[in-house]
């Protein structure tokens, strides 16, 4: 299994990108400076903020900090808290140094300030629209007095006047007359703060700002724009480019026609953003190459230092893809002497899938992952379920491809099993066998392929053609284990498809509701197995439990009575599927049917008792005199 969170080992050929980045911010003629890391999700973006903060880690004159606003999108303002964490951080750069920490302690206060006279007393001191409220002190004081007198729904007299206090013991220490003047005094002592704490540079990694509403998001944005731009300092945003330019559409819902919101949202980001890196999504060659690593990872788990070798390998292909290098046998031999007995799978399977994989999951290394860690659930459920011989690694890839490229062909090929023998899909042998060929027969009248047991839609399906050519072949496979363990996506899958054609056939006769048709089953039945006779059982149990009204006697209630006078064993079973049902919904046919079918003395006496409880209870006459007439088996 691979962790799906953000990670500093390049796997995907994001070193060189992340180096480009750190090498920006060391040019000091560039600060104040933003730069914008855009791509989509699952592109790789929270691992180049990792890479990145590697890459400056060591610098002594460089502050970096990495801040995720979704953590604390709904707890605090957003605003606020990246404030706190960027004086904080600067704070740690020199522990030692207490004027630092004086004027780190400062400026907190002025944080404070604002954040409390902006819950207190509804400052907005926000000048994202250019019209900030141009509040006094003494304003700020006033409408104080009326928050404590009239607190807001929720917040208690006490609770006011502690706001009111902390409130007013902030303005004693830091007095502006408007929120101009203290974003302006902000900034020059956060200066000031930069120069006493002896970094030249301040790096604030920004993630995840495209999960926030887009409320926080531009809250941060404005608290870069309005609070941090100053020289010497350095912000990276990782974010998907439409979510943000989402995000600004929203804030900005009425904007003038002649202004343009896509205009609007596009200069607005580019005024914020001076460099924007776009992570490309990952080509065939570069997907092999993450795939053969991720399985490599997985393959050679105890040996560490083979894994990287092998991702330094890789770093030609990602540098490279046009030369068609690859990380195959003869470069793994060239690099660790030999190729490992466990890698050879991994390399084989690496290059039956990957192409499928780039092209339907267009490159994202995420969903490549997640595909990857389902596979490997899927053998741990087998291992657990102790079919793990039943099931190929190479196959199981292969149907899975299937299932989330070509859904509805697979909700077919799982249809076609449930009818077949023995887990086969003659269907799925046809086309694997026409794939092959150069000529698919004769054309109909409509241009469609007739070949009898291979749907025509499937011939016309050009992805469908290609997956089958991909090894190994599935036609001659049982797929029963490989459905069982990709069961979350067929449901009902335990009752119809582990039954098979010929006993699906005896079932559906049993639950027919023909009499006749019931009784010309007695051989046949006679005939079956425990094994098959269980199976049977399940079945029919499982659909009556499913009816709809009680009042009268389900179908398979006939076929389980029919399927326990030959099987005797599977009459304590039946009475219990008696005592499962609601009581109060039961018609009079429960007590009465039970009489010709029981033979075991033992499930009969189990009956006897449940009649005896359904004759005590008193919220289904009906069923309570029923039982009083019958008097017992």
């Amino acid at each position: 299994m691979w962790n799906d969170r953000e990670t500093d080992r390049d796997l995907i050929g994001h070193l060189n990108l992340a180096r480009t980045i750190a090498a920006l911010i060391r040019e000091p003629s560039l600060s104040p400076l933003t730069i914008g890391v855009y791509g989509d999700w699952g592109a790789g973006k929270s691992s180049i903020l990792r890479l990145v903060e590697n890459e400056l880690r060591g610098d002594q004159k460089t502050c970096c900090l990495l801040f995720n606003g979704w953590l604390f999108q709904g707890y605090e303002d957003t605003k606020s808290v990246l404030m706190q964490a960027i004086i904080t951080e600067l704070e740690k750069h020199q522990p030692t140094n207490e004027v630092l920490k004086k004027k780190a302690k400062e400026l907190l206060k002025r944080v404070d300030w604002l954040k409390l006279a902006r819950r207190g007393a509804g400052l907005a001191w926000t000048a994202l629209t250019g019209t900030p409220d141009p509040l006094t002190i003494a304003s700020i004081i006033e409408r104080l007095k009326s928050f404590v007198e009239k607190p807001p729904e929720g917040i208690s007299r006490e609770q006011a006047e502690g706001v009111a206090r902390a409130v007013q013991d902030s303005i004693k220490e830091v007095q502006p007359a408007t929120v101009p003047e203290e974003i302006s005094a902000f900034r020059k002592e956060f200066e000031e703060l930069l120069e006493t704490a002896k970094v030249d540079r301040l790096v604030v990694l920004v993630d995840d700002l495209d999960r926030c509403l887009p409320s926080t998001a531009i809250d941060t944005l404005e608290a870069i724009r309005l609070f941090f731009y100053v020289p010497g300092t350095v912000f990276v945003l990782a974010a998907d480019e439409q979510m943000i330019a989402y995000a600004v559409r929203r804030h900005f819902p009425e904007l003038p026609v002649s202004v343009g919101q896509t205009d609007y949202t596009r200069n607005y980001l580019e005024k914020l953003i001076q460099v924007p890196f776009r992570v490309p999504p990952l080509g065939k060659p570069e997907t092999r190459a993450y795939v053969t690593l991720l399985l490599a990872e997985h393959a050679l788990r105890e040996k560490p230092e083979s894994i990287e070798k092998l991702r330094e390998l890789a770093q030609d292909t990602f540098a490279r893809p046009w030369e068609g290098k690859r990380l195959d046998e003869s470069a793994i031999k060239a690099t660790l002497g030999s190729v490992p007995g466990e890698l050879q799978s991994a390399l084989l399977m690496a290059d039956r899938i990957s192409p499928a994989l780039a092209e339907g999951l267009r490159g994202n290394p995420r969903q490549v992952k997640r595909f990857l860690n389902t596979l490997m659930v899927r053998l741990r459920v087998a291992t657990a379920y102790g079919i793990a011989d039943l099931i190929d690694p190479h196959a199981l890839a292969k149907l899975m491809l299937l299932e989330r490229f070509s859904e509805h062909v697979y909700t077919e090929i799982v249809g076609f099993m449930a009818k077949s023998e023995a887990g086969r899909v003659s269907e799925l042998q046809a086309i694997e066998l026409l794939a092959t060929k150069e000529e698919t027969g004769p054309r109909g009248p409509k241009g469609k392929t007739q070949t009898p047991g291979c749907p025509a839609s499937w011939l016309d399906d050009e992805w469908l053609r290609a997956w089958t050519k991909i090894e190994p072949r599935l036609g001659e496979l049982d797929l029963r284990p490989y459905v069982f363990v990709s069961r979350e996506k067929t449901p009902g899958f335990t009752t119809e498809v582990l039954l098979g054609a010929a006993l699906e056939k005896i079932a559906g006769r049993l639950a027919s509701g023909q009499p006749l048709m019931r009784a010309a089953l007695g051989e046949e039945l006679k005939a079956l197995n425990a094994g098959d006779a269980q199976k049977l059982f399940n079945h029919l149990a499982d659909r009556s439990r499913q009816a709809p009204d009680w009042k009268t006697k389900p179908k398979e209630l006939d076929g389980l009575y029919e399927l326990c006078k030959h099987h005797p064993q599977l009459q304590q079973e039946l009475v219990g599927v008696f005592e499962s049902l609601p009581v109060r919904e039961l018609g009079a046919w429960a007590a009465t049917g039970m009489k010709a079918v029981l033979t075991d003395q033992t499930a009969r006496d189990r009956f006897q008792r449940l009649m005896g409880q359904w004759q005590k209870q008193q919220e289904n006459q009906i069923l309570r005199k029923a039982v009083e007439q019958l008097g017992g088996i």
